[in-house]
This record gives C-alpha cells, sequence and structure tokens, in this order.
C-alpha cells in the first residue's frame, strides 16, 4: 500500500494496490525512462480477492477503502480482453482451460490471454454519462490481505522502431 504521505498523483481511485487483467498495459508500466531496443522487465502475476467490486466509469478519489459494501473498485476500461483466451492455472495443462465449476470457485486462478476487445461492461454504463478515461480495465484494492503474489515473471520487451 502506498505511503499515507506519498504523493496523490496518478490515484485515479485512490491509494490503493492497482491490478490489470491485460499485459500490454502492466508491461507498458515495466519500461524506464531509458528505452533500449530489448528491455528486461519484472513482473508479479498476484492472485487477488476482489470480492463484490464496485465499478466506476469515471476517476474518483475513494480515500481508505472501497465504497460500503464493496470489496474493491472495478475501474472499467474502453477495451478488455476478450474471454475467449481464459486459462485456469489451477486446472490441469497443457490447456488449463477452465470449466463451469470453475468459474466460481475461490480457488481458481484466471489468466486472461485473449486478444483485446470492446469492453462489454459499459453496456451497464449510466445514460448520459462520458466515456470513461481508461483505455484498459484497472481493478484496486486497499486491503493487502486480499493479494497473494504468486508468480515472479522475469520478459524481455522488444521495442519496434
Amino acid at each position: 500500500m502506498p505511503l499515507a504521505e506519498a504523493a496523490q498523483t496518478g490515484y485515479m481511485f485512490g491509494k490503493g494496490i492497482y491490478f490489470t487483467d491485460c499485459f500490454s498495459k502492466a508491461a507498458a508500466h515495466c519500461i524506464g525512462p531509458n528505452k533500449q531496443q530489448v528491455n528486461r522487465s519484472f513482473m508479479v502475476l498476484s492472485e487477488v480477492a476482489l470480492g463484490d467490486m464496485h465499478k466506476a466509469y469515471a476517476p474518483h478519489q475513494f480515500k481508505k477503502s472501497a465504497p460500503m459494501y464493496c470489496h474493491s473498485v472495478y475501474g472499467v476500461g474502453l477495451q478488455k480482453p476478450k474471454s475467449v483466451g481464459i486459462r485456469d492455472l489451477c486446472q490441469p495443462g497443457p490447456d488449463y482451460l477452465p470449466n463451469e465449476l470453475t468459474y466460481d470457485k475461490p480457488n481458481a486462478c484466471f489468466l486472461n490471454m485473449g486478444k483485446i476487445g470492446d469492453n462489454a461492461d459499459l453496456e451497464e454504463m449510466p445514460s448520459g454519462q462520458n466515456p470513461p478515461d481508461l483505455k484498459f480495465n484497472d481493478f484496486v484494492v486497499y486491503d493487502e490481505s486480499q493479494v497473494k503474489m504468486r508468480y515472479f515473471v522475469d520478459f524481455d520487451i522488444i521495442l519496434k522502431n
């Protein structure tokens, strides 16, 4: 969690722990200011207990927690990975395909490998509201006990000219 005295800049939904379901968004945060042709990068894949999510279509500075009766904030983006590529790492390999019994189980560990497409969750946006500022989804929790780091990933990002 960010320290209470940390600057407020960059926190669309307050000071929490931010996650995304889009690898390219997360990878963009891995590239430092000295962009090289090949950038060695690191990422942590985590299990996050989102519970009941508050859908936020616009930035809002939540102080120390999600709104009442919610466990997390879902910053709805314009695009998200299509569910056709979802994998459950708790299922037997090599395909790791989820089945109808795993979607609602607390021990499911989903990794989305689908292509990016329009976010169907925008259909629930209140009428008259402007489209979100987010290109991709954000998921925010405000309690470290909701996060379990599972995998440390070491990879290279190769920039094209």
